[in-house]
């Protein structure tokens, strides 16, 4: 009972923000942006905002969301992948300092003009969240001990 009444909240709740009404109306001008700039792209999903379009969708086995203005200039993207993606510089930084350990994710933010990088690292113990810029200037933003399986 308790899970489907999750579901209808959640339901409710996306409905409001236009993720599930599939009328909704997209500038043409964030529609021609993304189409110039994107080909070969699979589960394109749009939701709209308040003046602003977001876009979701996989390219080459690339989680992206991108936030368009109502005139259909970047603001913002949101990339997830792994270290097979990540730039050679802060790959290689982050190998040196945390030898050992696995790069799980990397989440890529753009905005500004500036690239921001946020690298989960894991060993047997633990999951550490590494914060880097495109110069490699990383730093270790948390720490997270995990939970041994057999407790």
């Amino acid at each position: 009972m308790k899970k489907l009444f999750s579901f209808f909240i959640l339901t409710g709740i996306l409905s409001g923000f236009g993720f599930i009404n599939p009328k909704i109306n997209i500038s043409s001008k964030a529609l021609d942006s993304f189409n110039t700039d994107f080909n070969n792209v699979r589960n394109i999903k749009w939701f709209a905002g308040d003046n602003i379009y977001i876009v979701s969708f996989e390219q080459n086995d690339i989680r992206t969301r991108i936030n368009y203005d109502k005139d259909g200039r970047f603001l913002s993207s949101v990339r997830y992948y792994t270290e097979s993606n990540l730039p050679f510089n802060v790959l290689l930084k982050i190998k040196e300092k945390y030898k050992g350990k696995t790069i799980k994710i990397v989440t890529e933010l753009i905005e500004d003009d500036m690239i921001r990088y946020s690298v989960n690292v894991e060993d047997e113990e633990n999951i550490y969240v590494i914060e880097s810029n495109s110069d490699a200037n990383i730093h270790l933003e948390r720490k997270y001990k995990k939970q041994n399986s057999t407790e």
